[in-house]
């Protein structure tokens, strides 16, 4: 099934993407009081969901299909990724 790539199916994909990576610095905070099924929920989601969008993300703008503003979002959204990826690589490390 192809994913549609439209200018606002970019935008939406930045948006969500930037609001979940957005929110690590307080899923990191409240890592240690969540309980087993939490943890693996969020796994489950990010590994499942959250990663395989920015992937897709990536190759859409390895392949030249983002406007100059959806470029620059991207960019902040990679510094996010920079920034976060030690703790989700934790996430990973756990199970």
């Amino acid at each position: 099934m192809a994913i549609t790539r439209s200018p606002q199916a970019i935008d939406d994909r930045l948006t969500y993407l930037l609001e979940e990576w957005e929110g690590l610095g307080q899923v990191e905070r409240r890592w240690a009081a969540m309980d087993s099924v939490e943890r693996e929920v969020f796994h489950l989601e990010w590994a499942g969901v959250i990663e395989p969008r920015l992937r897709e993300l990536s190759e859409w703008a390895a392949a030249g299909e983002l406007s100059r503003e959806q470029l620059a979002r991207f960019a902040t959204l990679l510094e996010l990724v920079r920034k976060h990826r030690g703790f989700i690589n934790s996430v990973y490390a756990e199970r």
